[in-house]
């Protein structure tokens, strides 16, 4: 019996690449990267707290599986309002920055400081 040939080894950065290059296949990467780094904040904010992913809800009104599926970027992105009680929980602060595709400067605007305290 003859032996089979085993296929070709592909990396996993080509594979990527390839796929990248399908019409809107590059905005859907992009969106996902951001709601994963938004889960990966998210995640560290709470441990770095010493929260239990229970805990969090509790103090945002929500429930455990909530928390897990933003941490592990299985939920949409999540909304300012929900980042803001967050934030809040955990005892951050929190600021948006818009930034310009051209060579306009970046604003950003403090909605609070860590603690609460609402931003000017």
């Amino acid at each position: 019996m003859a032996k089979e040939k085993a296929p070709p080894f592909v990396r996993h950065d080509d594979v990527v690449k390839e796929l990248l290059r399908k019409p809107g296949a590059r905005k859907a990467y992009e969106e996902r990267k951001e709601v994963h780094r938004v889960a990966l904040a998210i995640r560290k904010m709470r441990e770095d707290a010493g929260l239990t992913q229970k805990e969090l809800a509790a103090k945002i009104g929500t429930s455990q599986p909530v928390i897990a599926r933003l941490e592990r970027s299985g939920a949409r992105r999540p909304n300012i309002r929900t980042l803001e009680k967050i934030a809040k929980a955990v005892n951050r602060g929190m600021t948006v920055r818009f930034e310009s595709a051209g060579d306009a400067s970046p604003v950003e605007v403090m909605l609070f400081s860590a603690g609460g305290r609402e931003g000017k």
